[in-house]
C-alpha cells in the first residue's frame, strides 16, 4: 500500500493503477469538507481490492455502479457511497471496455458483468418491455427460441423503417407547392448577382426559376400511383410480421371519448346509466389504484364564471390562473364535465382528458404500459383523410392493425373487451389504441409508443 501522507497529494477520486493493482482513496462528504491540511490523516486506508475473488469483486463493481448512476430519490443514496469512489470506478470501467491492458484483473471482472448481464431475456426486457420471455407459458423458453425472438423484432423494426420512408417519399411526391429561387448565368460577377438579388420581387422575375419538391430535395420524380402500390405492399409486409408478436406499449396519455348519437351538429349525451358503466369499466381496465395515482386527474376545474367549461384538470387552472373559481368545489365526476356557455352552450365535451400528458416536456416519459395481442390474420390498413374517398393519391396519417385480440393494462388482469389500434405513418412507433368501455358510446383513448419499434 502507498502511506496516507503519500496519497494525500492525490486528487480525489482518481484511481492509481500500479500494473495489475487498483488501489483508491475514499473519503466521505463529511470528510470532503475539511481543511486541506488535515486530509493526510482523513484518508482512509487502502483496501485490498485486487485480492478478492473474480465472483466477489464483480458484486462490489456492480454495487457501486449503481450507486454512482442513483438520482436523489433512489434508495441506494441511503447507502452513503462516496461520490469519489463510484466516480473514479465508473471512469475506469468505461476505459477499462476498449483498453484492455489497463488493468487484465478489472477488465475479465466486466466481461464476466456483460456476459451475465447482457442476456436475450435483457434484451427482450430492455429493448422491447417483455419481463416474460415465456409470455405467459408454463414451459421455460430456451435461450436459442428467445435469441431468436430478438431477431424477428430487429427485423419488424427495419420493416418499419421502410414503411416511413414510403410513407415520406409519397408525402413530399403529393406535395403540389412549388419553390421559387433566384437563378442567373455562372459567367455573371458577385457584384452583378448581388444588385440582381437587391431587385425588388417584381422586377426580377425574369431570374426567378419554379421547382418541385422532389427537386428541391434532389430525389427522382416518380409516379403516385406506383409510391402508393409499394407503400401498401411494404405496410401490409410489416403488419403480417408485426401481429406474430406480443407488444409493449408505453402508455404517455389516456382521454375519454364520446362516440354517441347526435341531433343535428349536437351530441346527445349519454345517461347516467352509462357513466356508472364507464366508471366501472375504468376501474376494471386499469385497476382502482392506477386511478387514484398522481398521474391521473383527479379533480377539473369548476370553470369559474361558466363561461370558461371544465375541461382542464384543476392543477391546470390553479397554475394559469383561469376557468376556477376557488368560492366554489371542484368537478370530481366525469359526467358533470361541461365545455363553456359561451361558444359550446355548456354541453358536454365529445373527449375528456384523463391524465395528466407531460410526454411534451419529457418524450420518454409514460404513465403505465399496455400488452397488446393480434390475431394471426391482423393486416394494416390506411386510414382515410375523411368521410369520402380522396380522388388522389395521398400519404395516410395512420394505418390502422387490425384485428386486435387482447390488451392488457400491465399489472392488471385480462379483461374482455375489443380495442383497435393504429400506428402513424410517418413515425410508425407512435399509436394511439382505442379500448372499448360502453359499446358504441364510449371508448378509452390512450396515445402510446410501441416500444422497441423505432
Amino acid at each position: 500500500g502507498i502511506a496516507p501522507r503519500e496519497r494525500a497529494g492525490q486528487p480525489t477520486g482518481q484511481p492509481r493503477l500500479e500494473g495489475n493493482s487498483y488501489n483508491c482513496a475514499v473519503m466521505d462528504d463529511e470528510q470532503r469538507s475539511a481543511k486541506a491540511d488535515d486530509e493526510d490523516a482523513l484518508c482512509c486506508d487502502v483496501f485490498p481490492f485486487m485480492k478478492l475473488p473474480d465472483e466477489m469483486r464483480g458484486r462490489a463493481l456492480e454495487y457501486l455502479l449503481s450507486a454512482s448512476e442513483a438520482n436523489l430519490n433512489d434508495p441506494w443514496q441511503t447507502q452513503n457511497v462516496p461520490y469519489s469512489a463510484a466516480a473514479s470506478l465508473d471512469t475506469l470501467l468505461f476505459h477499462a471496455r476498449d483498453i484492455k491492458t489497463v488493468c487484465k484483473a478489472i477488465a475479465r471482472v466486466v466481461r464476466l458483468m456483460e456476459r451475465r448481464i447482457t442476456t436475450p431475456t435483457a434484451w427482450l426486457r430492455g429493448l422491447w418491455g417483455i419481463t416474460n420471455p415465456n409470455y405467459g407459458a408454463r414451459k421455460q423458453r430456451s435461450r436459442a427460441d428467445v435469441l431468436q425472438d430478438c431477431r424477428e423484432r430487429a427485423k419488424i423494426a427495419v420493416q418499419a423503417n421502410l414503411v416511413v420512408e414510403m410513407c415520406e417519399r409519397l408525402t413530399l411526391a403529393c406535395d403540389e407547392s412549388r419553390d421559387l429561387f433566384v437563378q442567373m448565368p455562372k459567367g455573371w460577377s458577385q457584384k452583378r448577382k448581388a444588385a440582381v438579388r437587391k431587385l425588388p420581387r417584381e422586377e426580377k422575375w425574369a431570374h426567378i426559376r419554379v421547382r418541385s419538391q422532389d427537386e428541391v430535395k434532389r430525389v427522382s420524380p416518380i409516379e403516385r400511383l406506383v409510391l402508393l402500390d409499394v407503400l401498401d405492399r411494404t405496410a401490409t409486409f410489416f403488419s403480417m410480421d408485426f401481429a406474430q408478436h406480443s407488444w409493449t406499449l408505453r402508455v404517455s396519455s389516456v382521454s375519454l371519448v364520446y362516440r354517441g348519437a347526435t341531433e343535428g351538429d349536437e351530441l346527445v349525451d349519454a345517461d347516467d346509466a352509462a357513466y356508472d358503466e364507464v366508471d366501472r369499466r375504468l376501474e376494471q381496465f386499469f385497476g382502482a389504484e392506477t386511478l387514484r395515482s398522481e398521474h391521473w386527474i383527479q379533480a377539473w376545474a369548476n370553470g369559474g364564471g361558466e363561461a370558461c367549461g371544465s375541461t382542464i384538470s384543476l392543477e391546470s387552472a390553479r397554475v394559469q390562473k383561469w376557468a376556477h373559481d376557488e368560492s366554489r368545489p371542484p368537478v370530481t365526476r366525469i359526467r358533470d364535465i361541461r365545455l363553456g356557455l359561451e361558444q359550446y352552450n355548456g354541453r358536454k365535451p365529445d373527449t375528456i382528458e384523463l391524465t395528466h400528458d407531460a410526454s411534451e416536456y419529457y418524450p420518454s416519459f409514460s404513465i403505465g404500459t399496455v400488452d397488446i395481442r393480434f390475431k394471426k390474420d391482423a393486416r394494416a390498413s390506411p386510414q382515410m383523410p375523411g368521410d369520402e374517398e380522396p380522388t388522389k393519391p395521398f400519404a395516410p396519417p395512420y394505418f390502422f392493425v387490425e384485428p386486435v385480440a387482447s390488451v392488457q393494462w400491465k399489472g392488471q388482469a385480462r379483461v374482455k373487451t375489443s380495442a383497435a389500434f393504429k400506428v402513424e405513418g410517418t413515425r410508425i412507433e407512435e399509436g394511439i389504441l382505442f379500448v372499448e368501455l360502453v359499446p358504441g358510446v364510449f371508448d378509452a383513448q390512450l396515445y402510446c409508443t410501441v416500444a422497441g419499434l423505432s
